[in-house]
């Protein structure tokens, strides 16, 4: 019992909620997330045609699947956890696109997986000078509206249950 309640204390103190998540879940979407800013931060500097390609190919440097709107979206395979990007708008120097991540099936309480996922989602803004990726920023959902940034048609196929929770609860 006490080393459950340090390591409920040291998530917490790490920025994760783990009052309201599961670790492992926690965990994924963290990953999810941290390989998309890494990705972005190695981005700096990249030319404004290879960014956007890099956003709308999952060959690209960054992590995800684009989704163009008009493909089936369940073909991404959110329901088993991963990330999306998608609602990409460009124009002169600028750019953003939204992103959701999945934490795949959850865990009952006996131990089995195949509860919906928890999911959150952002925006991603960027800026461009002389042709290359200046700077980025992140503009994320908020414990007031954690399903802000998300597309109806992909929550819908995480499955019954599906939770949205701010990206600030997995920022550590």
């Amino acid at each position: 019992m006490v080393s459950a309640l340090a390591l409920a204390a040291a998530l917490a103190l790490a920025g994760c909620a783990a009052q309201q998540y599961d670790p492992a879940i926690a965990r994924r979407i963290i990953a999810e997330k941290d390989a998309l800013m890494t990705a972005l931060d190695a981005s700096t500097g990249a030319g404004r045609a290879a960014f956007l390609e890099d956003v709308r190919t999952a060959s690209g440097q960054l992590p995800g699947r684009y989704w163009d709107g008009a493909a089936d979206p369940a073909e991404l395979g959110l329901a088993e956890g991963g990330t999306a990007l998608y609602d990409l708008e460009e124009g002169g120097d600028e750019a953003a696109f939204s992103v959701l991540i999945s934490s795949g099936p959850r865990q009952d309480p006996e131990g089995e997986d195949g509860r919906a996922p928890v999911y959150t989602c952002f925006r991603i803004e960027v800026a461009f000078a002389d042709g290359a990726l200046k700077v980025w920023r992140r503009d994320g959902s908020t414990s007031e509206d954690p399903g802000r940034f998300c597309s109806p048609e992909l929550v819908g196929t995480l499955g019954e249950g599906a939770e949205a929770a701010p990206v600030v609860d997995f920022d550590g």
